[in-house]
């Protein structure tokens, strides 16, 4: 709680920018959790066509091992 009273002793023009900082500071925040997420889920869907190759050739073999 001692920053707001150091935020509030600053002048209004001061007191603004800062919270602008804030703002932008969440802001990046945001943006990288998004992106986080965002390759995250893409390396998830190459994992799995990975595995589903993977599967393919396997079974392939084991065919082919069957004959």
């Amino acid at each position: 709680m001692r920053i707001f009273k150091v935020i509030r002793q600053l002048s209004l023009e001061l007191q603004i920018a800062y919270i602008n900082f804030l703002y932008f500071i969440l802001f990046l925040r945001i943006y990288r959790l998004a992106w986080f997420f965002i390759l995250q889920s893409m390396r998830s869907e190459e994992h799995t066509s990975e595995l589903q190759s993977q599967f393919r050739i396997s079974y392939a073999v084991f065919c082919l091992k069957k004959k």
